[in-house]
């Protein structure tokens, strides 16, 4: 009875479902197949995801790289990119009984290495032959992390064993760069390090102003610049530009010289700095500076001026990237070297050093002519 009972359960249960399939039209392979197909789908949208997340890190890490550059010394194999022919210049001679200052203007150079030594061994033999009066440091100062106190290690073998020569014993006036901020880096240590102590290392303050005399009441001011708080004004303020202002707003002085890290325009692989144009570049031009100098860029540029300033990048002391010839170009190079400096008050002198010490690329900007319509216009 049982048995019979469990047969007619299951002919039951069986004729049901077919019935259900014959009146909903239910495709059981189709169905199945439909089933695997999802399944197929979402596991292609999860490659798909996964393969973008992978890109997203391969960029991250290649941008973090590029933003680091701890290791990226290319000095044998860095180009300058639609390279054009060296323009003709001249040297003028040097005028008996003028007064001058002499100095020497290099940025990215604290690594400790060999090509560091061999740039400091270029800038003796220069001193040495065309004197010279001080030097700017143009940040990046330590690599590949700032100093963490006035008794880090590598003021000595980054700076003070390496620029321990005969014609370098000038004050060397820094301003900080990115790297001087990186990991555990303490900037105020660059602050402290020359107090109380016997080093040409000279850095008042974070940012902060000098003046040399050039004679027959002609001077030359300096402003350098903490440019990696300008890249970030939303967290450190606006200080330093109302104190910019300030400043440029009382000077006097014949020349305008503003000097930092960021560049405000480059052709270099770093570029452009966004904040050093919008907060930086209006003073420049509302007070007529003359000049302004930076890094971060590892190559040597003069370009065009614009509304008057005149712009070169010095970031070759121990390190070379690719640049471009752009259209605003007047000059650029990418081996190691750096920028020295002559001045009179009538005439500001530039020289561009190769990595064989050579001049490879003069420009005299004379000042009675300088604010003759130098505003280029350009694109990239």
């Amino acid at each position: 009875m049982m048995k019979r009972f469990g047969l007619r359960k299951l002919i039951g249960i069986a004729l049901f479902i077919w019935v259900c399939l014959f009146l909903f039209q239910i495709d059981l392979p189709a169905a199945c197949a439909g089933e695997h197909a999802d399944t197929t789908a979402i596991a292609k949208k999860k490659a798909k995801a996964q393969a973008r997340d992978e890109e997203r890190k391969k960029k991250n890490k290649k941008k973090k790289a590029s933003d680091d550059d701890d290791d990226d010394d290319d000095s044998d194999h860095a180009q300058v990119k639609a390279a054009r022919p060296t323009p003709p210049f001249s040297i003028p001679p040097v005028v008996a009984g003028k007064r001058y200052a002499f100095f020497i203007a290099m940025g990215d150079w604290g690594t400790g290495s060999p090509t560091q030594r061999h740039v400091a061994g270029l800038m003796d033999a220069k001193a040495s032959r065309d004197s010279l009066h001080f030097v700017l440091l143009l940040g990046d100062n330590f690599y590949s992390s700032g100093v963490t106190s006035v008794d880090d290690p590598q003021w000595q073998s980054k700076f003070e064993t390496i620029y321990n020569l005969p014609a370098l014993n000038v004050p060397f006036f820094a301003s900080l760069g990115n790297h001087d901020y990186k990991k555990n880096a303490n900037p105020d240590a660059q602050v402290n390090y020359a107090k109380g102590r016997n080093t040409k290392w000279t850095m008042p303050a974070r940012y902060y102003t000098f003046t040399r005399a050039l004679g027959a009441g002609a001077t030359v001011q300096f402003f350098a610049l903490d440019t990696e708080a300008l890249n970030k004004i939303d967290i450190m303020g606006t200080a330093q530009v109302e104190w910019l202002d300030a400043e440029l707003a009382k000077s006097a002085a014949t020349w305008k010289v503003a000097f930092g890290h960021h560049p405000i325009f480059s052709n270099g692989e770093h570029g452009d700095t966004p904040a050093m144009q919008k907060y930086i570049r209006p003073l420049l031009e509302k007070y007529n500076v003359d000049f302004y100098l930076a890094g971060h860029d590892h190559d040597r540029q003069l370009l065009q001026p614009v509304a008057g300033v005149n712009y070169i990048v010095s970031g070759t002391a121990a390190k070379s990237r690719d640049t471009l010839w752009f259209s605003n170009t007047i000059f650029a190079a990418t081996d190691l070297g750096f920028t020295w400096f002559r001045v009179s008050g009538e005439e500001f002198h530039v020289q561009f050093i190769n990595k064989k010490g050579e001049i490879e690329f003069s420009h005299t900007v004379n000042k009675t002519a300088q604010k003759s319509g130098g505003n280029a216009n350009f694109s990239k």
